[in-house]
């Protein structure tokens, strides 16, 4: 038995074709519509950047523990960093680090921030003295991107 079919041509040349499928549930297809050539890119192009990690690292917190002004700078650091105020943040971190240099967070935050300044190679000194005073830290020793950026330089 043969559903009935209704072929319907628009405005602008395209062909639709409704089926009849069940009560009030009509299947349209649309042939050569352009709009359909848009989704298949978007949908490719979607899938291919899906695949590629993103840059989602985030500054790292001091523990409440940590020596008060070096915690005080790191807390200003990564206010400004959420601003993208990447100069001032290199200032609150280096004074971070300067008032405790064996926080690997403190190392790690400076690695973060000198990559959003391009300066690669002070981000490659960064994330090595990071993951020397990380201490079993599993936020930086399992870093995704620490860990891509330091095999990418072995290399």
């Amino acid at each position: 038995m043969n559903k009935p079919v209704e072929r319907v041509r628009t405005a602008s040349g395209h062909e639709l074709i409704f089926r009849e499928t069940g009560p009030h549930t009509p299947l349209t297809r649309y042939r050569n519509h352009p709009v359909k050539k848009l989704f298949t890119i978007i949908g490719a192009l979607f899938l291919v950047l899906a695949g590629c990690e993103q840059d989602t690292e985030f500054p790292l917190i001091l523990l409440p523990t940590a020596e008060p002004s070096s915690k005080m700078c790191n807390d200003r650091g990564i206010d400004h960093y959420r601003q993208q105020d990447y100069q001032s943040v290199l200032i609150d971190f280096v004074q971070a680090r300067t008032a405790d240099h064996t926080a690997g967070e403190i190392h790690f935050n400076l690695a973060l921030t000198r990559l959003k300044l391009g300066e690669e190679d002070k981000a490659l000194e960064s994330f090595r003295l990071a993951v020397k005073h990380a201490y079993g830290n599993p936020k930086i020793l399992q870093s995704p991107l620490l860990n891509r950026y330091l095999n990418l330089k072995k290399q």
